[in-house]
């Protein structure tokens, strides 16, 4: 708010903001209502982001109203009975403590904690599909059954004690009164952190296989495991290893790599990012390169192979490396 204060105060303005009175000079109102209003939307989206951590309404970016959260009567209708395990006063319990939380991490921790991630070890033969990929793991739910004694819950995990009980998804869901899509988002994160170098094996290394391999080795995971294309970036940065990360780093610069999608870093690995060298010099690194200690022949063959390909052998190529 503006006050009129008179001619004493000469060129200046007066301004009450947030019970605190700043004096401008007249010729810079413009510049400080427009900062003014900057400091008014940030601050109402804090506000607005509050509300929505905590459950209640509140008015997105876009100008819609978005209810307060709510749980469903009903749990579920599978086969589980997930109404049955999960008293009332159980789900109520959560819901508020959940809530209570008042921010998104937090929250997403403990869902994280509470999501178990296995792996699928083996398949009957007609659910062998040949023309439908087949997940790699199962997930299970659970929630803590909450009593009037118990602590109230953590990011991280259940309270020491408190019973934890198994529910389908949709079960999980309703008690939080979360979306499919945060929950996956959960799940894909919790696979991503534990179970990425199990179920993709050994980690492939930029220096031994050939990049386009790479690539679609990577691919066929995502494929495999349904990984999202909102998440797929992420994904591809915790699978590469240290170099590749490096090289990507230089060739995001200034930026950085998180910010490009996952189309953006592919041809970005596929231009050559170091000098060419000689065929001569290509072909003294390859004679060069002799078995190290501890690794295994099928590494040294791939290394060899890797080295070969700059070599210009042409037809030669299986005799080099068979010398």
């Amino acid at each position: 708010m503006i006050f009129d204060v008179g001619k004493d105060l000469g060129p200046y303005v007066l301004f009450v903001f947030e019970s605190r009175i700043i004096i401008i000079m007249a010729s810079d109102i413009t510049d400080t209502l427009n900062n003014l209003d900057s400091l008014l939307l940030q601050n109402e989206r804090k506000i607005q982001k509050k509300l929505r951590h905590t459950g209640q309404p509140y008015i997105s970016r876009s100008g819609k109203l978005i209810p307060a959260k709510k749980q469903s009567d009903l749990l579920c209708n599978c086969p589980q009975h997930c109404d049955e395990k999960v008293p009332n006063e159980a789900r109520l319990k959560l819901f508020y403590q959940f809530y209570k939380m008042a921010d998104q991490i937090k929250q997403n921790d403990f869902l994280m904690s509470h999501i178990e991630i296995r792996a699928v070890q083996r398949r009957s033969i007609e659910m062998k599909n040949p023309k439908k990929i087949q997940r790699r793991v199962s997930c299970k739910y659970k929630v803590p059954v909450l009593t009037s004694k118990d602590p109230p819950i953590q990011p991280g995990g259940s309270p020491e004690g408190v019973m934890v009980t198994e529910v389908c998804q949709k079960a999980f869901m309703n008690i939080y009164a979360i979306t499919e899509k945060r929950v996956r988002l959960q799940r894909e994160k919790l696979i991503s952190q534990t179970y990425l170098v199990s179920a993709a094996g050994e980690q492939p290394q930029p220096s031994v296989v050939r990049m386009a391999d790479y690539k679609q080795r990577f691919e066929n995971f995502c494929a495999t495991e349904t990984i999202s294309a909102d998440i797929i970036t992420a994904w591809l940065l915790r699978f590469i290893g240290p170099v590749t990360y490096q090289v990507l780093t230089y060739l995001c610069s200034p930026v950085a790599p998180g910010t490009k999608t996952f189309a953006q870093l592919k041809r970005l690995l596929e231009t050559p990012y170091a000098p060419t060298r000689s065929v001569y010099e290509e072909r003294s690194a390859f004679s060069s390169r002799n078995q190290r200690a501890g690794e295994s022949y099928v590494a040294f063959s791939l290394f060899l192979c890797h080295l070969a390909a700059t070599c210009s052998f042409g037809i030669f190529l299986d005799d080099a490396l068979k010398s």
